[in-house]
């Protein structure tokens, strides 16, 4: 069923599911708010990793340089086309 599907999914990306599952397993929640579920124990691991403001200068995704942009823009458009 589809809609259960979806329901499942929106489901797992909530704050509170989002914690309990690294309080559970360990790994990062990529869910916005997840920390403010973290567990006592939970919460000193991150604060023992990120100490400070560590976590506030992390960078998903580094900065990407303009030519590196448009040879990507150029490769899309050819494959587009092709």
């Amino acid at each position: 069923n589809v809609d259960e599907a979806y329901e499942l999914i929106n489901y797992s990306f909530t704050p509170e599911v989002g914690g309990a599952t690294i309080n559970e397993i360990g790994y990062n929640s990529a869910v916005i708010g997840a920390s403010d579920f973290y567990s006592a124990e939970t919460k000193a691991l991150a604060q023992a990793i990120y100490p400070g403001d560590t976590a506030s200068k992390l960078n998903p995704w580094p900065p990407e340089p303009p030519w590196y942009a448009d040879a990507r823009a150029e490769y899309a458009n050819k494959f587009e086309t092709a």
